[in-house]
């Protein structure tokens, strides 16, 4: 049975509708056939896997062509079909939602399923290792998503029959897709299968259909591969051939590029709190590390102030305030920064909790029992606040992309009187760059608080290929809206770890959406928050223009030579301005402690200054000749991604031949705590981690660390190439894998903490500004420091 069966069931009502009877017969229809492909697919691999990879790999793109087209006729060419389908429509067509054709439905059915994925080397060996050794059941969450832009836009129609949920939970084709009716009081009555239920049977119909079609073709695939063996005796016990060796395996994950490449036909990993709780604490330090660079150093605050002014709607040419208002542009980054510290802050407690009600409720987690309900309540809780924070950072892009200098001159904008974006003036289809990256940032806004999670990736991911493509358009994102998306992609990364919390996670999703937990939720986030209703509303912070004057630029001397040679001049220099820049922050921390969040006032308290020794120095006392290195330099902005790109690394260029570690050790094993707060040293003498550690290495992972812990002598400092990064810290015994969209997990060999690491990408290279934001991480963490750093002959 095709699509047709559930197309028919397309627009019913509860009078006009199909019967239970007709959703259970095709429902059987298509789990037999699922499980039937699935235990052939399964028998086929055990028996020939090493023959299938090797024919495989020794075919030219031409006979792989013939063979995916063979089990698949018209099987769509480019990444994300469903996508370039909906692109299409909206710039070429004169309607966006045509009649859809089976060709058309079938994109966004499959999405997994295209010529530019399968025929890479190793994308359909992974497919069919993947799905050849897990369940149906495992991918029934992933396969359901991938449905999501079909359902929204109406090409794939769900039919609707009131009451009756499937489950897709269930282990056997009698199962599987198993229609039930609803029980309102699962508690009482004992019915409990409220985990892996899909409440409307016509979605259900669309995921099995989706199933279906996916183990028939990879079914068909391996028949294919295989056709020296006829049919008939594929599976005939004695004629089974000598089993080849294996030559494949899972790759391991090592370029953002090759991650999003395969994730399609990867199983999404259980949820694991602890490296979700990772995420976050390494976003959170990222935004103390830039709060401290705001208070430390001059030329990184005037720097990031002129980016913010130039991305306001006041400098737009339809802004109705005017551009020297300084004072309202320094209150809306304030309440932006301060705000972005305590998201991380507040998810990480969130988390937090979640860890302890695991570690409570453990014994009592069954796949076939609801989750108790005080942890059942945390997940909504913090998916709720993932919502809310994601939705105003999807603000903060796009509002910020449309007004940055590359597009106030090309695109007029309407803006309403507080500053709002209303609508963007210009035709509404066209197939000029500018167009596309402006409709991909408008759908970005529209979709985010109306399918929260399901499309961010999918429109970065199509957004970073457009980009890579086009250096036209590369030119239109400018770097403070690139800083913007690492954090955004983050937030989508988090609640894409709970939605992947099978079988749950359907529930917990649904039952948000019940008449007043909306409202519950809010009320409880707002109470727990009251701190970020000025970052959520996008309200300013009022500074007496006394105070903003100070922290103005054009008004006060912020000159800051950090990189130049330490001569008197250039210390005098920057004395003064950090002098400046301490008298600026000391007035606003008095008329701002009222809007300070708990992360802001714990990083004030804790944290002594790292400034130059000198700022703490009898000023008549004569300067010394060389000054330490300041936290952060005066160079580019941090995060330069979307630049013209670097030539691509191979997986096989990047983890092969790992250097060994030698490492010299002092009083023991390495420490993983953090120094306290009165011992943090002033940066003219090293931090001294517990445990004392030399690392020999190889040159090209000297160079990168000289550059991470980079002291000014006179050498120019280069920016690093993010596979010599990646090298270094192999080097010194860390492994890689990445958790999504730029963001990369480094773990120690050693027990010790993991350390989040954004790549830039498409550029693949470290700023100099960036490599030295990675050592301060690292500084903080392991207490490292460049002395530790030794070459090895």
């Amino acid at each position: 049975m095709d699509g047709e069966a559930n197309q028919s069931l397309a627009h019913g009502r509860p009078n006009s509708g199909p019967s239970a009877e007709d959703v259970r017969n095709i429902a059987k229809s298509y789990s037999e056939k699922i499980f039937m492909n699935w235990q052939l697919l399964y028998k086929m691999l055990e028996r020939y896997e090493g023959v299938i990879q090797r024919r495989w790999v020794s075919m030219d793109t031409g006979q792989r062509k013939q063979v995916l087209l063979t089990a698949y006729p018209n099987m769509p060419v480019h990444h994300r079909p469903d996508f370039v389908a909906w692109c299409g429509w909206h710039w070429e067509e004169a309607d966006l939602l045509p009649a859809a054709d089976r060709k058309s439905r079938d994109a966004f059915l499959l999405p997994c399923l295209n010529q530019e994925d399968l025929l890479q080397e190793y994308s359909l060996l992974l497919f069919l290792y993947v799905r050849s050794r897990e369940h149906p059941n495992a991918f029934a969450a992933k396969d359901m998503e991938g449905t999501h832009l079909g359902t929204n836009l109406h090409v794939l129609r769900p039919g609707f029959l009131e009451n009756y949920p499937m489950f897709t939970g269930w282990l056997t084709h009698e199962t599987f897709g198993e229609l039930a009716l609803y029980d309102p009081y699962p508690e009482v009555s004992g019915t409990v299968r409220l985990t892996s239920r899909i409440r409307d049977p016509g979605f259900g119909l669309i995921l099995l259909e989706a199933q279906d079609r996916i183990y028939s073709i990879l079914a068909e695939c391996c028949r294919l591969i295989l056709d020296h063996i006829p049919n008939e005796t594929l599976m005939d016990p004695s004629l089974l051939e000598a089993p080849m060796p294996e030559i494949f395996r899972p790759p391991k994950l090592d370029s953002v590029a090759f991650v999003k490449k395969e994730a399609p036909y990867r199983l999404r990993a259980s949820l694991e709190l602890n490296r979700l709780h990772s995420i976050i604490l390494n976003e959170f330090w990222t935004c103390e590390d830039n709060m401290w660079s705001l208070r430390e150093n001059p030329a990184y605050f005037s720097q990031a102030l002129a980016e913010y002014k130039n991305h306001q709607y006041e400098c737009t040419p339809d802004g109705r305030y005017i551009l020297s208002d300084w004072r309202r542009v320094l209150g809306s980054y304030l309440v932006f920064e301060y705000g972005m510290l305590e998201v991380w802050g507040v998810l990480s407690e969130q988390v937090a909790y979640l860890e302890v009600l695991h570690a409570k409720y453990e014994a009592e987690i069954r796949l076939e029992r609801p989750l108790p309900r005080e942890y059942h309540q945390a997940f909504q809780q913090l998916l709720y606040s993932l919502d809310r924070f994601s939705e105003r950072l999807t603000h903060q892009t796009f509002t910020a992309f449309f007004a940055s200098p590359s597009m106030r001159c090309c695109k007029p904008c309407a803006w309403d009187s507080s500053g709002k974006l209303r609508r963007c003036i210009g035709p509404e289809r066209s197939s000029s760059p500018l167009d596309r990256v402006a409709w991909f940032f408008e759908s970005l806004k529209i979709a985010e608080p109306n399918y929260p999670g399901h499309y961010l990736d999918m429109f970065t991911d199509m957004l970073d290929r457009f980009l890579s493509f086009d250096p036209q358009a590369q030119r239109l994102i400018s770097p403070y809206v690139a800083d913007l998306l690492p954090p955004l992609l983050a937030l989508n990364t988090c609640r894409a770890y709970i939605e992947q919390f099978h079988p749950w996670a359907i529930s917990i999703r649904l039952s948000m959406s019940a008449e007043g937990r909306q409202a519950e939720m809010a009320e409880r986030f707002t109470a727990a928050t009251p701190f970020m209703k000025g970052f959520l509303e996008d309200r300013i912070i009022e500074l007496p223009d006394v105070v903003a004057n100070l922290g103005d630029p054009s008004l006060v001397d912020l000159s800051y030579p950090a990189d130049l040679e330490r001569t008197h001049q250039n210390t005098d220099t920057m004395r003064r301005a950090e002098f400046n820049l301490n008298k600026f922050w000391k007035r606003v921390d008095r008329h701002t402690k009222t809007d300070m969040g708990p992360g802001l006032r714990d990083l004030l308290a804790r944290r002594a200054s790292q400034r130059t020794a000198l700022q703490n120095k009898n000023a008549k006392s004569s300067p010394p000749t060389s000054l330490p290195a300041s936290p952060t330099t005066a160079g580019q902005p941090a995060n330069q991604v979307f630049s013209p790109p670097d030539r691509g690394v191979s997986k096989t260029e990047l983890l092969a031949n790992q250097p060994k570690v030698k490492i010299k050790t002092r009083k023991g094993g390495p420490s993983s705590e953090e120094p306290a707060a009165e011992d943090t040293p002033d940066e003219n003498e090293p931090p001294q981690s517990p445990v004392e550690r030399k690392f020999l290495v190889d040159q090209r992972a000297l160079n990168v660390f000289n550059t991470l812990f980079y002291q000014p002598d006179g050498r120019p400092a280069n920016q690093v190439p993010w596979r010599e990064f990646m090298h270094a810290m192999q080097s010194v015994g860390f492994t890689a894998e990445t958790n999504g969209g730029s963001m990369w997990v480094f773990t120690p060999q050693w027990e010790g903490p993991r350390i989040t690491i954004h790549e830039p990408h498409p550029v693949n290279k470290l700023s100099l500004d960036q490599a030295k934001k990675a050592g301060r991480r690292l500084a903080k963490t392991y207490g490292w420091h460049g002395g530790l750093f030794e070459l090895r002959h």
